[in-house]
């Protein structure tokens, strides 16, 4: 019930009536059998109350919503574990020189998936709509100002069917099915 959230293991013990210590290595037997992805956040400083929590994501979107009960409406945090899922396996399985993170700040501004690579930063935003607008890039922006130089570009994956260039720095709404595909 936590996917694409802030991972807060004291709360996933409560629920589950164990200690802390059995959450997080149950967690830990989830992560290392590759049935779960932990996000952690960016480790650069953009801003110094960024929240230090990684985010939740399941790799088998089938498992997960069986799981959940939640096998008849698609929502948007399942949508954007199936987006992370599925970049998550692509850089893997492609041996791709990137690193995944989140960053959100105690403020609420967050991005859901950066990708760190060795020539820059790449800042992704996941909206389940059919239509996106630039004002949806707007935290991309504001990291791609604080990045300067480091910023290679911006997405907002969306489930429509446009590819159009929302806004400068270089930031492209991504219908989910042209790059998953």
């Amino acid at each position: 019930m936590r996917c694409g959230g802030l991972l807060s293991y004291s709360e996933l013990a409560r629920d589950c009536g164990v200690s802390v210590d059995t959450a997080r290595r149950w967690l830990e037997y989830l992560n290392v059998s590759f049935q779960t992805i932990l996000l952690e956040p960016w480790s650069q400083n953009l801003t110094s109350r960024v929240t230090k929590s990684p985010k939740l994501y399941w790799t088998d979107l089938g498992l997960l919503r069986r799981l959940t009960g939640r096998t008849d409406v698609l929502t948007g945090e399942i949508y954007e574990n199936h987006v992370v899922a599925e970049i998550h396996k692509w850089i893997r399985t492609a041996k791709v020189d990137a690193q995944m993170f989140h960053y959100r700040t105690v403020s609420g501004m967050e991005v859901d998936l950066l990708l760190e690579t060795p020539f820059g930063v790449i800042g992704c935003e996941i909206k389940m709509r059919d239509q996106v607008e630039p004002r949806d890039a707007r935290h991309l922006v504001a990291i791609a100002q604080a990045l300067g130089d480091r910023w290679r570009g911006g997405m907002v994956i969306h489930r429509g069917r446009s590819l159009v260039k929302l806004c400068e720095p270089g930031i492209w709404a991504v219908p989910s099915h042209r790059l998953l595909a």
